[in-house]
């Protein structure tokens, strides 16, 4: 009986999985990338909100803080920006985010960032929300380069029936299940944000050890609906605001979320070698309880804080813990960012040189130096009113434009002495104005002509389906 039970114990030892030994070296670090939706700089305690996100904290306590991140201002042209490094106006997706009854995505000529790792060997894999494309079979994340996808296509869900939720459209019955692994629909109970972390880190446990693992957790948190978990919220019964006080509940939950992520990397023994990224999609919504500090503006603005996001990167094996960078960094710069850095160039890349719109900002990251960012683009628009701006050197040029009457509304900031955005500098320097005005109608140009006017219900035609992943996956 002994010998029989000396044998189990040996075999069960030798598994990966009850191995205490480290795994294998790899050539190329795992790269985890955590995306929030709609969280504000002013949400993280790190910068001195009363919401305490003692797990976001501790990654700025471990990697790097980048201080100046740009965003776009709305979910899907920043999910859009991560994936393909290229700005959406070039493809059309920059002025609006996909609505249900949207056909529209990412063009399938456009090569997608897990489609380049998955070429150089990695396993790939998006936990949580996709929101750039579900009109095609070919625009769902496994035809996109996710070997393994869980979660949700459309931007806003229920956070417990994992129903479609959309702005003023609440039917008794729901909008369709929106909630999947791999084109299978799947009903469950459970609260998206806790699932989603519950998946991650299985992703994270069950991986191909001799593979690096490169995985998407696009959290849904603290996008609208305002959902909490009562636990959660009972922690914030102090702050008065009802919308506050829910939305810090679901901050509450996204960082515990991102803490069962972070002790499963320990837990694997492989966070030295992992390269994370936490960031958030866009700036906060104020009329939704979410705060961007002392900037102006929020989500759906070009202001600063529509597109200033929180953002850390940790890599212990490669980057020197409790430091902060103030080079401005574009969600544009991830790819070939992370190309370089994880060494994977010789073996993937994009089209060609000068095919996208990022830089690669890897050897800045690594010295700590800065240097001034030119042409800086950003869009957006909420029924008649388009925002655009640009930042160049130091200067910003805001521009609101009513698409009904044609009119338009400018402002020139000088960022480095003005971050705040407070005070209009058009009159001293109309030479300046003048240049940020062509850079910024030139860009705006590139946009296909059969421009997408974006709608904000849907047609009369449109039936929403019950099972999305099924209606989704099905071709006509």
């Amino acid at each position: 009986m002994r010998a029989h039970l000396l044998i189990v114990i040996a075999l069960l030892l030798l598994h990966p999985g009850c191995s205490s030994s480290p795994p294998p070296s790899l050539p190329h670090p795992n790269i985890i990338i955590v995306l929030a939706d709609d969280l504000g700089l002013g949400d993280v305690s790190y910068r001195g909100s009363e919401i305490q996100t003692k797990n976001i904290d501790r990654l700025a306590n471990d990697g790097l803080i980048l201080e100046r991140f740009y965003s776009q201002p709305e979910c899907s042209p920043s999910r859009a920006a991560l994936l393909t490094s290229k700005h959406p106006v070039r493809y059309g997706m920059s002025f609006s985010v996909i609505r249900p009854w949207d056909s529209r995505g990412i063009p399938k000529e456009e090569r997608l960032l897990p489609e380049i790792f998955q070429e150089a060997g990695y396993a790939t894999a998006l936990v949580g929300k996709w929101h750039v494309g579900h009109g095609d079979p070919e625009q769902l994340p496994n035809a996109r380069g996710f070997d393994h996808f869980y979660g949700h296509l459309n931007g806003r869900l229920d956070y417990f029936t994992h129903q479609l939720s959309h702005g003023e459209l609440r039917p008794p019955e729901g909008l369709g299940l929106d909630w999947q692994r791999n084109g299978k629909a799947v009903e469950e109970e459970g609260y998206t944000t806790t699932l989603l972390a519950k998946e991650a880190s299985r992703v994270i446990q069950d991986r191909d050890v001799h593979r690096p693992l490169f995985l998407l957790v696009a959290l849904n948190a603290p996008h609208p609906p305002l959902q909490a978990l009562p636990s959660a919220e009972q922690k914030f019964a102090s702050i008065q605001d009802e919308k506050r006080r829910t939305y810090a509940a679901m901050v509450d939950t996204l960082d515990e979320s991102l803490g069962q992520i972070l002790n499963t990397l320990d837990d694997e023994k492989i966070t030295s070698n992992t390269l994370l990224l936490f960031l958030s999609d866009n700036g906060a919504a104020p009329d939704k309880g979410g705060s961007n500090g002392s900037l102006r503006g929020g989500k759906a603005t070009t202001l600063e804080g529509g597109i200033r996001v929180p953002a850390i990167l940790r890599w212990p094996a490669k980057i020197e813990k409790r430091r902060k960078t103030e080079q401005r960094i574009t969600l544009l710069d991830i790819g070939p960012t992370l190309i370089t850095a994880t060494g994977i160039g010789d073996k993937a890349s994009f089209k060609a040189p000068g095919d996208i719109d990022g830089q690669d900002l890897w050897a800045t990251i690594q010295d700590g130096a800065t240097f001034p960012r030119e042409k800086l683009f950003f869009a957006t628009q909420h029924r008649a009113k388009r925002h655009t701006a640009v930042i160049d050197g130091g200067w910003k040029l805001a521009r609101t434009t009513d698409v009904l009457s044609g009119t338009e509304e400018e402002f020139l900031y000088h960022l480095d002495q003005d971050p705040l955005e407070s005070e209009d500098q058009t009159s001293n320097n109309k030479d300046r104005h003048r240049a940020l005005q062509t850079l910024l109608n030139r860009w705006i140009s590139l946009h296909p002509p059969d421009y997408h006017r974006p709608t904000y219900l849907p047609p009369r035609s449109f039936r929403f389906p019950r099972d999305w992943a099924r209606a989704t996956g099905q071709r006509d």
